[in-house]
């Protein structure tokens, strides 16, 4: 776990001189992987980084913010009750370091009582609407992804 912090901490430190965007390099940058809405995610050491896409619109790039906030928060309410997610840490730049929790849950495990506990467990501590289905529970029932942020839920109709 150690060297994967120091290995973050390096990313950030050394590639900041020489950047295109925030944070990170004209070479590096191609190794992160573009998701909506307005997010990058890159697997750096032991943990999955989630940061704003530095050449998304301003809209998108707001949005982006709003998403890692919300999972931000969601997992720091998880850790406080303490109920099992990923270990997570926020970066000097405003990326969300979240620790890998190994191999994902199936779709099958809609089917699997443990799944169906950890989700009602996990509901209690951050609310319903959330994002905790099995793909965003890693080993351990431990969860990575638990929230959808406030602009995708007033979007679908939710809130």
């Amino acid at each position: 776990m150690r060297n994967s912090a120091a290995l973050l901490k390096s990313y950030y430190c050394v590639r900041s001189a020489n950047h295109s965007g925030p944070g990170v390099s004209i070479k590096a940058a191609s190794l992160w992987e573009s998701r909506p809405p307005g997010v990058q995610v890159r697997k750096i050491g032991n943990y999955w980084v989630k940061r704003v896409a530095p050449n998304a619109s301003s809209l998108m790039r707001r949005w982006g913010e709003v998403t890692i906030n919300a999972r931000e928060a969601a997992l720091a309410r998880l850790h406080a009750t303490g109920s099992p997610a990923a270990r997570f840490s926020r970066l000097r730049n405003g990326a969300l370091a979240i620790e890998n929790v190994g191999t994902t849950m199936g779709g099958k495990s809609f089917l699997a009582r443990e799944y169906w506990a950890a989700w009602w467990r996990d509901t209690k501590i951050i609310g319903f609407p959330n994002d905790l289905k099995p793909a965003n529970y890693g080993a351990g029932f431990r969860a990575f992804d638990p929230a959808v942020d406030r602009v995708t839920l007033g979007i679908a109709g939710v809130v």
